[in-house]
């Protein structure tokens, strides 16, 4: 017998046959982890600087863009951003995943 006659010949099989599928596709949905990959945090070591008193285009011309300029060339840096605030400048470095941070910090310092 055809597959589709046999449904047609039988629809309150078919019937409780989806349900069912609906059913364990519902339960299997929710017990389901919600977070399917982890969290990945990557590597990142913030260079922070106050001189009270400044103001934030101080601390950028005469200490972050130096700071900048000395940490560009330290390896495995894939971004950099820098803030400068009243009195403080931060520069943060975000290093590629799996990069040892105790490495790249004794790198961050050797180049200070």
């Amino acid at each position: 017998m055809h597959p589709i006659a046999a449904f047609i010949a039988n629809p309150v099989k078919v019937s409780v046959g989806v349900l069912l599928l609906a059913m364990f596709g519902i339960i299997a949905m929710f017990g389901m982890p919600v977070q399917l990959s982890p969290d990945v945090e990557l590597p990142r070591i913030t260079v922070s600087t106050v001189w009270p008193g400044a103001s934030p285009h101080e601390i950028e011309k005469e200490i972050v863009k130096e700071q900048e300029e000395q940490l560009k060339s330290v390896q495995g840096v894939t971004k950099m951003r820098s803030e400068c605030s009243e009195s403080q400048g931060s520069l943060t470095l975000e290093f590629a995943f799996g990069t040892d941070l105790q490495e790249a910090l004794v790198n961050v310092n050797s180049q200070l």
